[in-house]
Parts: structure tokens; C-alpha cells; sequence
């Protein structure tokens, strides 16, 4: 019986989580995650939902077509599987709800590998290639290749993520941009990790923006896992005027295999 009602709190805390993210946040980027070393198991399937809010934001339309990231929501969830411990798949279904229309942004998949030097130090590389719709970005199909370097131990967690990306299509493809992301977290007891990350876009690598004109924004996280599942909680703030004043974001990571197969136990 302790058991029946333990799992009834997890679906029900997932649940709440899960509709509270989707009806409270507004606007921007449909996945602002530093990547660690997470990974699927072999045979495993893993769902996220990515939510994020511009509070105080950028207004204005950047480019003919975009969606102004205030007033936005953001929705995106990513489903993934382990095809061995080191080599995972995955996909995104971004949403944007904006003035009463809901909106699907495209879709894109991706290619993640992910290893250990040791007990502490890991590093990997992430692919993705996708379309989206002009709202979202001014290119419709687009790549990105992310590498992926950290140390993890008892009481603290490092990682940088030196981004690259491009589009494949239109007068500007081709051509890479860089956007070197980075997270330290402090382990404060209690399973919470508190922390910092850090994303910057600073433009194509032959000609980087001017400093106004790069995207600067640093966030005060929250890491925890409760009933096996994974929660980031971030409140950011943009140093430039290309970067927006006030950004909320929200993940939670679940596990569907060792979730549905613990749903089967009731």
C-alpha cells in the first residue's frame, strides 16, 4: 500500500510539473539546457519537457517573419533512446502558443555519444540537424554540433558546451556561428544542486558581433532528482541589448522506461 501511494505522488507530481510549465511560462529559445553527462542506458527511452519565459524581453521582431520572444510560449518536448550506454537518439517536437494560436515549429533530431576518461571527467559530442518555421528562426534548416566536456564528483559539477552552429539553406548557409555555453554547480545538501550557466551567442566565427549585438545571458539554476526523475529550474538574465532582461526556464527529465515499467507494477 506504502508503495501504490508512492508511485500515485510520482505520477501526480509529474503531472502537476508538467501542466504548471505549460500554462505559466512565456516565450523564447525551445531548449536552454548546458548538456552533462546524461545519457540513456542501452534500450531505454527517456522524455523531457523543455519550458521556458521572457518575462521582460525583446518586443520587436529581429527579421521579417520572426516571432518577438514576449507574449510567446514555449513548449518542446524531446524523446530519446539509448541504442547502447555511449550512443543515444533523439527527437524534438517544438511548440509556440502566441496571441490564442498554437503553433508547431517544425522538428529535429539528433545524434548524442557520450564516454568517461575516469570516475570524475567525461566528454562526448551532440549532432542535431532540423527544420523550423521562420517565426522561430531565419533559416529553416539548421545544424548544430555541440561538444560536450565536464567533471562531475561528489560536490560539484563543470561542463562546457562550445557550440557550433549553421544553416543548410538560404543566402547565409554555410556559415558557422559559435555559441560556447557553460554550467558550474555546488552540491548544498539535500540532492539539490545550485549553480550557474551561461549561454552566449557571439555571432558567425569569420566576423564576431560587436558586444550589444551578442546574445549574453547568465542563469541561477536549481539541478535536483526526485522519484527518479530530473528537474532544472533557471532564472536568467540578459547583459546585452540583443539578449533578453528576464528569462524563466523550466525542464523535467524522465526516464520512461523505468517509469512505465514501475506504472506496470501497480
Amino acid at each position: 500500500m506504502l508503495n501504490l501511494k508512492k508511485k500515485l505522488i510520482h505520477i501526480s507530481f509529474v503531472i502537476l510539473c508538467a501542466l504548471f510549465a505549460t500554462k505559466s511560462f512565456a516565450g523564447g529559445d525551445d531548449e536552454i539546457q548546458v548538456y552533462t553527462d546524461q545519457i540513456n542506458g542501452k534500450d531505454n527511452f527517456g522524455w523531457e519537457l523543455h519550458q521556458n519565459a521572457v518575462p521582460i524581453g525583446n518586443s520587436k521582431p529581429e527579421y521579417k517573419g520572426d516571432s518577438a520572444p514576449q507574449g510567446q510560449i514555449r513548449h518542446t518536448s524531446e524523446f530519446s533512446y539509448g541504442i547502447t550506454d555511449k550512443l543515444e537518439i533523439g527527437a524534438y517536437l517544438p511548440l509556440m502558443w502566441k496571441n490564442g494560436t498554437l503553433n508547431l515549429e517544425g522538428g529535429k533530431g539528433r545524434v548524442k555519444y557520450l564516454d568517461h576518461y575516469n570516475d570524475n571527467v567525461f566528454f562526448g559530442i551532440n549532432a542535431e540537424y532540423g527544420y523550423v518555421s521562420f517565426r522561430s528562426e531565419d533559416h529553416h534548416w539548421n545544424t548544430e554540433i555541440r561538444p560536450i566536456i565536464g567533471y562531475r564528483d561528489d560536490n560539484y559539477l563543470v561542463a562546457f558546451n562550445p557550440v557550433i552552429e549553421f544553416s543548410t539553406s538560404g543566402s547565409d548557409s554555410w556559415k558557422p556561428a559559435f555559441s560556447p555555453q557553460i554550467k558550474v554547480s555546488r552540491n548544498i545538501g539535500h540532492g539539490i544542486l545550485l549553480g550557474l550557466e551561461h549561454y552566449s551567442n557571439l555571432g558567425a566565427i569569420s566576423n564576431i558581433d560587436p558586444w550589444q549585438q551578442q546574445g549574453q545571458t547568465t542563469y541561477l539554476t536549481f539541478d535536483t532528482i526526485k522519484f527518479n526523475t530530473n528537474f532544472n529550474f533557471g532564472i536568467g538574465h540578459g547583459w546585452t541589448s540583443s539578449s533578453n532582461d528576464l528569462t524563466i526556464k523550466f525542464i523535467i527529465g524522465l526516464p520512461v522506461s523505468g517509469w512505465t515499467e514501475k506504472l506496470i507494477g501497480l
